[in-house]
């Protein structure tokens, strides 16, 4: 699913011309190299994963429709999103637990999409 999310990215841009092409794969390397790196990180400093290798994909991939630029605002948006909703679920449900793991996928999905559909406007 994630390699269609690219591909398309990909072919939009192609559409665009050579430079948004160039746009988009630059994008699409940053955004994979940049998550792929901190996941790397995380895992050296506390001996377990943190980050799954999809939601590295997945940055990857919205990086063809949002750019280099869009990445950091994708991410902001994302983890902005996903302490805002833990907060509201710890609120309604005292006793969750808040060291279990948790998808990210769905909140950088909501910042790749806000992301490109604001720079589409």
């Amino acid at each position: 699913m994630v390699a269609a999310i690219l591909g398309v990215g990909l072919i939009v841009a192609a559409v665009g011309g050579s430079m948004a092409l160039l746009h988009a794969v630059v994008g699409a390397v940053c955004g994979f190299v940049s998550l792929w790196l901190v996941r790397n990180v995380y895992r050296s400093l506390r001996g377990r994963e943190g980050l799954g290798l999809g939601d590295v994909k997945l940055l990857g991939a919205g990086g063809a429709w949002v750019g280099a630029e869009g990445l950091a605002m994708v991410v902001t948006i994302a983890a902005g999103s996903a302490l805002v909703t833990l907060a509201l679920i710890k609120l309604a449900r005292p006793g969750f637990d808040l060291g279990g793991r948790i998808a990210f996928g769905p909140f950088l999905a909501w910042g790749i999409w806000l992301v490109w559909l604001i720079g589409r406007t």
